[in-house]
């Protein structure tokens, strides 16, 4: 066994040594190595290099030593490299304060775990931190990567090919202990967080300010595979959630079409809390070996929700299901199901919220529930033995339905409570 660390920096609790503009290069070869590389100040940059089984690279770039550095000072426009070639390694990349920061961790192997702090939160404080950038690579099975940000502007890509790995990544607000007995969170805006996983039993985890209030964060999944998980959470206003499975994120005229890949089995959950965001949901299955799932749930008014299942190019791909949970005024939440035997369920509790709903190819089911006033909903099945029940409480309601190919088609529709409920046009054709 060998064992090695590399220190750039020797910080002493309560120094105040200050250093600017320094390089830290180490490179191994061998197993069960350890680089530690300690940085303070600005325009630092750091790159370590290690080939061989379980070793270890931890780098952290402060602004200025002491107890608490990341309260004493920031460290702007510092970078960070880690490049390890083996199985059961570990990175770790910390950057506590500053601006305009970088850290990336590339891994080539199996069983590895990467970590990318920047940013911190400790004793009811939250460094200042914004404006950086979180890269991590990982190609290999049963791989974790983990990146956590502060504050605004930050931007983390997390990039993901083998089987069975895990990607997370959380952006936050900041926790300030002196506005109040309680506390007060502040807003953390701007934020992109994207995660691409390529390969089986995926998951992936993005979490937006998921205890404070925000606004404009983008969060995007590309997922390419089978029997893959992924997860989104925004809180605040004017976010943006998306995620494609089975690689169907191609736009044409007539909808988004697929680029070849499929995916089987995926299962995909958002849920936004807050006014004016949006949610899509782009899955593209193409056998018979079971059905993508799709949850999305919005709290607040003036949301969209979005599911597309087998999209645009193929009708294939069995027992597909959607969940879609809206509370909140003016809502709008759509499906469209492009496959066989596909299920939707769509609840809506508010006022003027509006319902779309098109399924094609099998036998269909949808169950739509609204609850409120001045609500519309849209209903279009093409398939054989398609089922819809419409449930609308309160008043001035609307519905349109459509159902045609093939026979034993129902829709059962009830309207409730006073107002000018009506059903506008309601269709039933048989061949």
């Amino acid at each position: 066994m060998r064992k090695f660390t590399t220190s750039a920096f020797v910080l002493l609790l309560g120094s105040a040594a200050f250093a600017q503009h320094n390089l830290g290069e180490s490179s191994q070869s061998g197993h069960n190595n350890i680089v530690t590389l300690d940085q303070v100040g600005d325009e630092n940059k750091s790159f370590i290099d290690q080939t061989g089984d379980r070793n270890k690279a931890k780098v952290l770039q402060s602004g200025v030593s002491g107890l608490l550095p990341f309260l004493s000072g920031n460290a702007s426009l510092n970078i960070s490299d880690i490049d390890q070639t083996g199985d059961d390694n570990e990175a770790y990349s910390t950057q506590l304060a500053g601006r305009e920061n970088s850290a990336t961790i590339l891994q080539e192997g199996n069983f590895n775990k990467s970590t990318i702090n920047q940013g911190l939160e400790l004793l009811g404080q939250t460094s200042k931190s914004s404006n950086n950038v979180a890269k991590i690579d990982q190609d290999g099975m049963q791989n974790t990567a983990t990146t956590t940000q502060f504050l605004d502007g930050n931007e983390a890509n997390t990039t993901q090919v083998g089987d069975a790995n895990e990607g997370y990544i959380q952006q936050n607000g900041s926790y300030d202990l002196d506005l109040g007995i309680f506390g007060s969170y502040t807003m953390g805006e701007g934020n992109t967080a994207t995660i691409f996983q390529d390969g089986d039993r995926n998951q992936s985890f993005i979490l937006q300010n998921p205890l404070a209030v925000g606004g404009g964060n983008v969060a995007i999944a590309q997922v390419e595979g089978d029997d893959n998980y992924s997860y989104q959470l925004q809180v605040g206003e004017g976010n943006a959630a998306t995620i494609n499975q089975g690689n169907a994120e191609t736009l044409t005229a007539s909808g988004y079409a697929n680029n070849g890949a499929s995916s089987q089995g995926a299962e995909a959950f958002q849920s936004q809390v807050g006014d004016d965001n949006t949610m899509e949901a782009h899955q593209f299955g193409a056998g018979t070996d079971g059905g993508n799932i799709s949850y999305q749930n919005q709290i607040g008014d003036n949301n969209s929700a979005t599911v597309i299942q087998n999209n645009v190019g193929n009708m294939a791909g069995d027992g597909n299901y959607v969940l879609q949970n809206q509370i909140g005024d003016s809502n709008q939440a759509i499906t469209q199901q492009l496959g066989r035997n596909n299920n939707a369920f769509t609840f809506q509790d508010g006022v003027s919220n509006y319902v779309d709903i098109m399924q094609k190819k099998g036998g269909n089911y949808a169950d739509l529930y609204q609850n409120g006033s001045g609500h519309s909903a849209t209903l279009e099945q093409r398939g054989r033995a398609g089922t819809a029940i419409v449930t609308q409480y309160g008043s001035n309601h609307t519905f349109v339905g459509s159902q045609s190919g093939g026979s034993n088609n129902s829709i059962d529709v009830v309207q409730q409570n006073s107002g000018m409920n009506h059903v506008q046009d309601y269709t039933i054709h048989s061949r």
